[in-house]
């Protein structure tokens, strides 16, 4: 044996590329290069290119799995059947599956997503260390842990059940096949006479150690290169550790005597040079001279961040005349970062590929085939038939499944109807059931089909052949390829690419579930369990169309070469250096305690993690021959903040006049081309122009000629840009009558949007876009429950001839009980027997209606009011005449609505009236509310009422909250906890501040928990009382609230419909609206502005509404 040692970059490969030129000028045959599986395509096109050679005919670069399946003859592969690394994963998502019961510690994790790979992982780790699982068993009797004890024991449990599946199935794997090569290797005359380079390896494990051993006793030559720095006085011995070890075994392969060869890195003190010799090394020698190779980036965040590094690119091809397949980027973080990446380089037109193998489970068919094998399974849940129907693999378009969707989700669809049929329709049988069910079999008769082809006796194989016949029935190849087809029309070459792949990938794996599984019985459930398994599994790696492409990478993954320039994203703390990844089955203590105690390592623990990240990053920094920049950001995607990597402070340490460079302040460096320009000329325009400055910088004046003159479409999309104002100008008197008509009937509430946004108004009660309407109890309808329910017992009251204050609690509970249950049968045709959850909710109910009841009985048992009415409609036609307003050209508004309830009280002839509300929230009446007509339907149903009788004085208008409110108390203070909640529940609004009116709330003022209201010693009433009003403020509150209401209903029919949404002190119009996509409001859009409202105190509203008295 050979070994070429070196530190990275030393010229290893180079120089046996050149022992393979002299081989082949000395008619040598039977040459190999074995390098990393994900290499081989890289490492012969440079072997190519060192050889000066078209093509390699006496040399084959090979990868270990590819050379082990060469030496296997094809009867020793024939009498096996070969399993993948998904396969094996499915087969031990079975064998979890059939001992759940018996596990101890992982029973819960049984059924979770990733279990199956996470035992996988484990048990690859300990075959590929020749662990067996006798020697768990072992430790497992030995075991003082308990919970470590459990671990062991389920693991044991799995693996030795794997490894007799294994051997009962006949499965050859590549564990297996690089065993039989170990011995297939002493016979093979093909390798007696070959002459082999191992290259690109730092690390081997057991098997691929035994694999080397055979090839060291019967290969012709055998080289093997090595990372190792042999100096014990090296200061950056330590990132060598891993290769020294490699080193070593290699040695003892070899007997002791291995012929080492050792290369030396020049260096030619550069900054580039010091940076690969340095920047690991401790101590460290410092650069004090100018650095030109080196760049550090730091951006506000990942957006800038990624943004600068596509600008940094393009210069450097435009500039410096470098191919975009000089060029790699690589990061610790690619998985995160690749979304963005793949947008940003698209959107500057550069060429990449991003070198990671993608999942599946997002493609339109696995999305399909799942969602069929979980309606057979489980059956037409919901979620699954809509994934199936969205997949776009039946016939029929978008719009019909949309439709279809809003049935169901409005008749809360339930599984069995999919197959009985749709009978449910709204009272008027506006929906066309025929069409609706012609839809449902689209989707539902092919997947009954499927369930009913599958016996209840069913093996994997025979299900897996049915799964197949319906995806060709379904033409699902077909399909697959009209969409890669399209997606090519589109230019999203990245996604058409994965696309090809995925068909074969499903077959496949089917192929595999028959090839391990056979005629095994199984339920469906089994069956997609399995499946499901191996999709998780499922990866492609897919590779690039053209060669000239950025290459983009993951530190670990990336074995490109020959790179010119190199940008390393994300140098952030946590990013690069990563933290260790402990995540597994074992924890790293109980790792640590195995490998310490039992001499049993399992798994690499987080030194070793650290040491090979150092390895691999300083293996890319040495491939560098040009210059290198780093960038890191300050925020990541969601704004939190990030701290720069230890690696930036090192960089400074070893570089004295290394500068950070921040953001770009030269307008010429954003200038890259027209596509990645383009939005930064928008950015410095807007930004400009939101300063209300006006545009001076003489690059963004010629960048802006450049697109009129050679791209007027951009210039004009650009020019509509800037002018764009976001305004809605006024609606035409036509339109109005075509919106609301000319008689608008309008409620209160109505308009209190209208206070909080013009345009709100005019989405919600012009153009009143319906919400889609779901089979659910909503927060509306808890609070429409209790309004109904409140007047259902009164009614019930009055048919048994009752009075509030005559019933029993065990009547009252009896009445509650029975409205509610009735609530729970009828309503939405049952949607309280839909879900389980539902049960909690009407106990709830019981719990808050009961309370209330309650709560409103003490206060007529404690006031003098009696209850005049409840339920009381005003409007035309109604008992009670609308309040109604004239207008110009015709309009008028007539305001209609319910009021919850009446109470009067009569003293010396002279009628009181109050109004109550019933609110599930927290709603108080303020007077600044009412003065900018936020908060108007208390005094505006007053209103209606004293207009229709005159004769009435106000007395009130008060808000009552449903709740049932949980307070501290003792058992024994039972009296005391009953009226603290009853003060939790006072009724609260606007109350005339005059001794009768509050004694008629309650007769006992001075402890009343009907309403909040402190009285002197003398008799007269607190100044703080909060809520108490004066007859005259009362009245001058009331007028307030109609002149509002007035003065809303003529800018409703002038066509006012601005975006201005009201802001105040702990108010912000926006906050809850539903339309805020609509309407695109933004504060930086020039003319978008919040129309902010003064904080009032009552006494300020009271003067101001005084001044405009007298003004008028």
């Amino acid at each position: 044996m050979k070994i070429i040692i070196g530190k990275s970059s030393a010229g290893k490969t180079t120089y046996i590329h050149r022992c393979i030129q002299e081989k082949i000028k000395e008619k040598a045959d039977s040459l190999i290069v074995i390098v990393p599986e994900q290499y081989t395509l890289e490492a012969e096109k440079q072997l190519m290119k060192d050889l000066k050679a078209q093509g390699l005919l006496q040399v084959e670069v090979l990868s270990f799995s590819r050379l082990v399946d060469r030496l296997l003859t094809s009867h020793e592969k024939n009498q096996q059947k070969t399993i993948t690394d998904t396969g094996k994963t499915m087969m031990i998502k079975r064998i979890i599956m059939e001992n759940r019961e018996k596990l101890t510690a992982f029973s819960r994790m049984a059924n979770k997503n990733g279990f199956a790979m996470e035992i996988f992982s484990l048990i690859q780790d300990m075959r590929e260390k020749m662990i067996e699982p006798e020697q768990l068993q072992e430790i497992k009797s030995e075991g003082t842990n308990a919970l470590l004890d459990r671990k062991i024991s389920d693991v044991t449990l799995l693996f030795q059940q794997f490894e007799n599946r294994l051997e009962e199935g006949n499965y050859l794997d590549y564990e297996k096949s690089v065993l039989m090569a170990v011995h297939a290797v002493k016979e093979n005359p093909w390798i007696k006479e070959s002459t082999i380079w191992v290259d690109g390896f730092h690390t081997f494990n057991e098997r691929i150690m035994l694999f080397l051993e055979a090839l060291e006793n019967h290969a012709k030559e055998l080289t093997v290169t090595l990372s190792v720095n042999n100096d014990p006085t090296s200061k950056d011995r330590e990132i060598y550790s891993i290769s020294q070890d490699t080193f070593e075994k290699l040695t003892a392969i070899a007997k002791g005597k291995p012929t080492v060869h050792a290369l030396h890195n020049p260096h030619r003190g550069t900054d580039l040079d010091h940076l690969k010799s340095e920047f690991f090394s401790y101590p460290y020698k410092k650069f004090d001279q100018p650095v030109r190779r080196i760049k550090v980036i730091q951006e506000k965040n990942v957006y800038n961040e990624i943004d600068r590094l596509c600008m940094e690119i393009i210069k450097k091809v435009r500039d410096e005349g470098v191919q975009w397949s000089d060029i790699s980027v690589i990061s610790n973080n690619i998985d995160e970062y690749s979304f963005l990446m793949k947008r940003t380089m698209e959107e500057y037109n550069i060429p990449y590929f991003i070198d990671v193998r993608r999942s599946v489970q997002d493609n339109p068919l696995v999305q399909f085939i799942l969602g069929v094998l979980r309606c057979v399974a489980f059956g037409f849940r919901y979620e699954d038939v809509f994934a199936v129907a969205k997949a776009g693999f039946f016939e029929g378009n978008a719009e019909d499944y949309e439709q279809l969707e809003n049935y169901c989700l409005r008749f809360g669809i339930k599984p069995f109807e999919w197959k009985k049929g749709f009978e449910k329709n709204d009272a008027d049988q506006s929906i066309d059931l025929e069409w609706m069910n012609a839809v449902r079999r689209r989707i539902a008769q092919p997947i009954l089909d499927l369930k009913e082809s599958i016996s209840k006796e069913a093996t994997f194989s025979e299900v897996s052949k049915k799964v197949y016949k319906f995806m060709r029935e379904q033409q699902c190849a077909e399909k697959t390829d009209a969409l890669t087809r399209k997606l090519i029309d589109r230019s999203e070459l990245d996604r058409a690419r994965e696309n090809t792949q995925v068909y074969n990938g499903i077959v496949d794996l089917l192929d595999e579930v028959v090839e391990i599984f056979r005629e095994e019985k199984t339920t469906m459930k089994l069956f997609y369990a399995v499946f499901e398994t191996g999709i998780e599994d499922l990866r492609l790696g897919v590779l690039p169309y053209a060669g000239d492409v950025v290459q983009v990478g993951d530190i670990k993954r990336s074995r490109t070469s020959g790179v010119k320039q190199l940008f390393v994203l994300g140098l952030n703390e946590g990013i690069l250096p990563g933290e260790a990844n402990i995540k597994g089955i074992f924890t790293n203590s109980e790792e640590e305690k195995l490998a310490r105690e039992k001499d049993l390592k399992i798994a690499e623990g987080g030194t070793y993690q650290s040491i090979q990240e150092k390895f691999l990053f300083h293996t890319m920094l040495s491939k560098v021959s040009d210059g290198i920049c780093f960038s890191y950001a300050l925020s990541d995607y969601e704004g939190s903040s990030l701290r720069p990597s230890p690696y930036v402070y090192r960089l400074k340490e070893l570089f004295t006049e290394l500068e950070i460079d921040g953001e770009v302040k030269d307008s010429y460096d954003r200038v890259t081309n027209s596509r990645g320009t383009f939005k930064h000329m928008a950015a410095y325009y807007r930004t400009v122009l939101d300063q209300n400055e006006i545009p001076q910088d003489p690059v963004w004046k010629q960048i802006y000629k450049w697109y009129a003159e050679h791209e007027p479409e951009k210039s004009d999309l650009f020019d509509r840009a800037l002018r764009h104002q976001n305004k809605s100008p006024r609606l035409a008197s036509a339109t109005i009558a075509s919106l609301y008509g000319k008689s608008l009937q309008g409620s209160v509430t109505s308009l209190e949007t209208y206070a909080k946004c013009p345009y709100r108004y005019f989405i919600r009660y012009g153009l009143r876009p319906k919400e889609r309407k779901i089979h659910e109890v909503s927060m509306p309808d808890i609070g429409q429950i209790l309004h109904e329910a409140i007047y259902q017992y009164g009614k019930m009251l009055d048919q048994a001839g009752q009075a509030w204050t005559d019933v029993s609690a065990e009547q009252r509970q009896a009445y509650c009980d029975k409205i509610i249950e009735g609530f729970q049968r009828d309503y939405k045709q049952g949607v309280f027997l839909a879900q389980g959850r539902y049960k909690y909710l009407i106990r709830y109910l019981k719990r808050v209606l009961l309370r209330g009841i309650e709560v409103l009985t003490v206060h007529l048992e404690k006031g003098l009011f009696t209850m005049e009415a409840a339920e009381v409609a005003f409007g035309k036609g109604k008992e009670i005449a609308p309040i109604a307003f004239k207008f110009k050209e015709g309009f008028e508004m007539v305001l209609q609505g319910v009021i919850d309830r009446v109470d009067l009280y009569e003293k010396d002839g002279q009628k009181y009236v109050k109004i109550i509300d019933y609110k599930t929230g927290n709603k108080t009446l303020e007077y600044k509310d009412v003065y900018y007509g936020l908060s108007l339907q208390l005094l505006i149903y007053l209103e209606v009422l004293l207009r229709e009788n005159p004769d009435y004085k106000p007395a009130g208008a008060v808000y009552f909250k449903l709740d049932d409110p949980i307070v501290e108390a003792a058992k024994e203070e039972e009296e005391k906890a009953e009226k603290d909640i009853r003060k939790q529940l006072q009724l609260r609004g606007l109350i005339v501040r005059d001794q009768t009116v509050v004694r008629a709330f309650d007769r006992d003022p001075e402890n009343s928990d009907v309403i909040s209201c402190k009285i002197n010693k003398n008799g007269s009433f607190a100044a703080s009382n909060k809520g108490l009003v004066e007859e005259e403020e009362f009245r001058t509150l009331l007028d307030r609230a109609v002149e509002q209401v007035e003065g809303m209903g003529r800018q409703i029919v002038e066509g006012n419909i601005e975006i201005t949404p009201a802001r105040s002190k702990g108010f912000v119009a926006c906050d809850y609206c539903d339309y805020k996509n609509i309407c695109q409001f933004d504060t930086q859009i020039e003319g978008n502005r919040y129309r902010y409202l003064q904080h009032l105190k009552d006494d300020e509203v009271l003067e101001k509404l005084s001044k405009e008295k007298s003004d008028e």
